[in-house]
């Protein structure tokens, strides 16, 4: 499934120009994890053409600068003016555990957020590993390519015993352009299927054959294929082509033209491991590589005759019902991943009410106007196989209708201008929810499985109650030292029960990074995890307070803003600066709290424990805070249910109160803490009154 060069090989054929264009190297972050690829832009680019784009990918232990020096598809882009981008595996291995299918859907997001991509040209090729890739992307993104093309890599693949991406349909479930191009003395991938040859990698794959009949089955055409053999043009490189057509169904493309979704096999006789047309040194255990052809200028030629077939589309402009066949153009969207376009043909902000219950897999808000998707009816995602998906490419876009999803979800809203704002019920209980694209997207509260930031804000709308509490199991968001990604938690809760290792770290330095950084005079305006509601407060009176429920000083709760807790989680809240075990109010508890931790110089980088300004100690500026925002006759925000340990009961005046945070923090407190606990004492009644202190939204 690879080859090897020598470094100087790579310098040399490298070196060489395709014409005037331009070759850039360039990166995006996805799951947190900075992913790398090249793009060629042919000289005749124009910003203002939709340009077709084509995805080629290396296979395994190669890279993106060697797949597009072997590959040679530079020059055929050059030439017939299309975008070419070569992504990076992970380790240079598409079978590692790095959320590929998701990568290249980010990178085709990346690609048309810089260039002119005309959208329903959008192609995937690659070889070995790269081609295998290919076909995933058939079946997982058969609403963002048109067409595929695999060199020497067929599917699904056995690696050590078990199906690689196992949850992925054999087939794509719509009809599917696919050329293939494959040798019969292919030494690793084996044309008549069987178990590869690659050193460290047990994997088995199905004869070619048997795949490319499954695609013509599902592509409802005939299955009497057209066989010619092609001419022996290079009579020295042992091997010739017979290509092996099929007809497909016909399908209407965007334009209302009639297209044809054909299965296309080049049965390289006697050819190895390698790229038709490749004139590159291939290493003699890769078997032949045939000159009849080029692979490059074959792929091309199949992938000019395919586009996106026409999806139902929203084609009035006006409110409507969502059932309406007239209001469609297609079928009207209503089965497991059947896809939805609200397209750009509305003059005003519209109105598609859900009169019956809806199922799709795949919807796309592309307008610049508004639509909302209404009703009491109940819209469920629900996909074959894969990620179901909402897509936003423009606009700001509204669903007040009941959603269900039934799969992992990704809502890509892409443009910082594009919003998606989701006012009514979301149940995705049991799977993960991805936010991608740089745009927003605004829900009631997230209650699933998993949730992952990829880029841009989620942000849980004002609410302040139990119904606005989030819950997950896992929680991430992209970015290293500085989050690429932001959680906008607001006046709400969230709690991460965890299983395994805590994840309380990393929801600290995305705290830390959400309020600007660490110490006094921060403004909540950064990404991570961070509020609007503290934002907006007077300053430093409200925070996001965390606590690992089993380290909570005073013991642990049960139940925290409506969600029943146990050991293994982390809560985080909006709440009173102060706060340390999130009760939704700065009292007596609290201070026993700083009392007990106060110790300048040592580390305790935890709010439960007294560290209000997150520097990572309990010191003289959290008794500050402390002192400005007590206040324990203030209605708490959102109080949890009380916790497990003792209280201290009694409301004390000013005084009382700082001889406490005296008594608690003993001779801990120094000279510095001191004089600001004698000077509190004697000013604090005039000087921090309760009317000045401000409320939050709900407080």
């Amino acid at each position: 499934m690879s080859r090897s060069f020598t470094t100087l090989t790579i310098l040399l054929v490298a070196s060489f120009a395709y014409g005037q264009g331009q070759t850039l190297n360039k990166s995006l972050m996805h799951n947190g994890i900075r992913r790398n690829y090249t793009i060629y832009v042919p000289s005749g680019y124009s910003p203002g053409t939709s340009t077709p784009l084509v995805v080629n990918m290396h296979g395994l232990s190669d890279n993106r600068q060697l797949q597009m020096t072997y590959s040679g598809m530079n020059a055929v882009a050059e030439r017939e003016g299309f975008l070419v981008v070569y992504p990076d595996a992970v380790n240079a291995d598409w079978f590692g555990p790095h959320d590929n299918i998701g990568f290249i859907d980010g990178l085709l997001n990346d690609v048309s957020s810089q260039y002119a991509v005309n959208t329903a040209k959008v192609y995937a090729t690659g070889v070995s590993q790269g081609g295998i890739m290919s076909y995933l992307l058939s079946v997982e993104l058969p609403d963002r390519f048109a067409a595929v093309a695999s060199v020497s890599g067929t599917r699904p693949v056995l690696v050590n015993g078990a199906f690689f991406e196992p949850d992925i349909a054999t087939t794509p479930d719509r009809p599917f352009p696919l050329l293939h191009i494959h040798g019969t003395s292919d030494p690793l991938v084996r044309y008549n299927g069987g178990a590869g040859a690659v050193p460290g990698y047990n994997f088995t794959v199905p004869p070619v054959e048997r795949v490319i009949s499954d695609y013509v089955t599902n592509n409802g055409g005939d299955e009497t294929p057209t066989t010619v053999e092609l001419p022996n043009i290079n009579t020295r490189d042992g091997s010739t082509v017979r290509r092996i057509s099929y007809e497909g169904a016909n399908y209407l493309d965007s334009a209302g033209n009639s297209r044809q979704s054909e299965v296309v096999l080049y049965r390289i006789q006697n050819g190895g491991h390698n790229w038709p047309g490749d004139y590159t040194p291939w290493p003699g255990w890769a078997g032949t590589v045939n000159y009849d052809i080029s692979a490059s200028t074959e792929i091309w030629n199949f992938f000019s005759r395919h586009e996106l077939p026409l999806f139902p589309t929203w084609n009035v402009d006006a409110d409507g019902q969502w059932s309406l066949a007239a209001n469609w153009s297609g079928l009207v969207p209503n089965a497991q991943s059947a896809r939805a376009t609200l397209a750009d043909v509305i003059t005003a902000p519209r109105t598609v009410m859900l009169d019956v219950p809806i199922t799709v897999g795949h919807i796309k808000f592309d307008s610049l106007k508004p639509y909302t998707i209404a009703g009491t009816s109940p819209l469920a995602l629900d996909v074959r196989s894969g990620n179901a998906q909402f897509n936003v490419t423009r606009g700001n876009h509204t669903i007040s209708a009941p959603v269900t999803l039934a799969n992992p979800t990704i809502i890509n809203v892409a443009g910082p201008t594009s919003s998606l704002s989701m006012t009514g019920p979301l149940n995705s209980t049991g799977v993960q929810l991805t936010k991608a694209g740089t745009g927003v997207l605004t829900v009631n509260n997230v209650r699933a499985a998993a949730l992952a930031l990829d880029g841009g804000t989620l942000a849980i709308a004002s609410n302040g109650t139990d119904a606005g509490t989030s819950r997950v199991s896992a929680l991430s968001i992209a970015g290293t030292t500085t989050p690429a990604a932001r959680l906008d938690l607001n006046n709400n809760a969230l709690v991460v029960d965890y299983t395994g290792t805590s994840p309380v770290a990393a929801v600290r330095q995305r705290i830390v990074a959400g309020r600007g950084g660490a110490g006094l005079g921060k403004t909540w305006n950064g990404p991570g995890i961070t509020s609007s509601a503290a934002a907006a407060a007077e300053a430093e009176s409200r925070s996001i307070g965390y606590a690992e429920n089993s380290a909570l000083p005073l013991g642990p709760y049960t139940t925290f803003r409506g969600q029943a807790v146990d050991g293994t989680a982390v809560m985080m809240a909006l709440t009173r600066t102060g706060d340390a075990n999130l009760d939704g109010v700065v009292n007596d508890d609290d201070v026993t709290i700083v009392g007990a931790s106060y110790a300048p110089g040592v580390s305790q980088p935890h709010w439960a424990h007294g560290d209000f300004d997150y520097n990572g100690f309990v010191d003289d500026d959290d008794v500050t805070l402390l002192g400005a925002f007590y206040e324990p006759s203030a209605a708490p925000l959102a109080a949890p249910a009380p916790l497990s340990g003792t209280s201290i009961s009694g409301v004390p005046e000013p005084a009382t109160f700082w001889l406490l945070v005296v008594t608690s923090a003993g001779l801990a407190c120094g000279r510095r803490c001191r004089r600001i606990l004698l000077w509190y004492s004697l000013a604090q009644p005039t000087v921090y009154p309760a009317e000045n202190r401000g409320t939050a939204p709900g407080g």
